[in-house]
């Protein structure tokens, strides 16, 4: 069972407060799930930064954890950071890997090399929305958003049918992932299209 640790300020945005408020806010969160969770799941990150202040938060329950990155575009995290630069965070004995996490399948695979060479267990989490990075920013659209529903301003694809989805992930495993799955926009059939492409 994964106890899920979601951005603790900023979705898509890199948290620009300090490491101790960082780490104060998963460390809440973490006391709260874990007698009930098997490791970790450090969700939607969007800067190493924040993920190194998870990792240290989590440290004292001695459980594994799963880093999941976010980029919206390109190659390149909204911190700046590359994909490849996650590799300062992989000597940790406790990682069961990196994955992408809530990003668009062509964002996968874009980033599958720098993925692969990280040299851990890795996969993706693909969304279906049409951007992650909406002009002005994501935290702005949200706060000017008329009913709070980020799909106002994110929109969802059409494109995306579940066998399209499938088709797409489908070399990603070919390249070794391990780690399949669907966010945002996705429906119970886009899981099901793509755990098939595993049995």
């Amino acid at each position: 069972v994964a106890g899920g640790l979601p951005p603790q300020q900023c979705t898509y945005e890199p948290d620009t407060r300090n490491n101790d408020a960082i780490m104060r806010d998963v460390l809440d969160q973490a006391v709260l799930l874990d007698p009930f969770v098997d490791f970790f799941y450090l969700d939607v990150l969007s800067s190493i930064r924040e993920m190194a202040a998870a990792i240290g938060a989590i440290e004292p329950f001695n459980k594994p954890f799963l880093i999941g990155a976010h980029v919206s575009q390109g190659r390149c995290l909204p911190s700046g950071e590359s994909v490849s630069q996650l590799n300062a965070l992989v000597d940790h004995q406790k990682l069961m890997g990196v994955i992408l996490a809530c990003v668009s399948p062509e964002t996968a695979l874009e980033c599958l090399p720098e993925l692969q060479g990280l040299g851990v267990p890795f996969g993706v989490k693909v969304n279906a929305f049409k951007t992650t990075a909406p002009v002005g920013g994501y935290a702005q659209q949200l706060q000017d958003c008329c009913s709070g529903n980020p799909n106002e301003f994110l929109g969802t694809r059409t494109d995306l049918c579940p066998a399209t989805i499938a088709r797409m992930i489908q070399p990603i495993k070919d390249a070794g992932a391990t780690i399949l799955g669907g966010c945002c926009e996705t429906t119970p059939a886009h899981i099901r299209a793509i755990a098939n492409l595993i049995q």
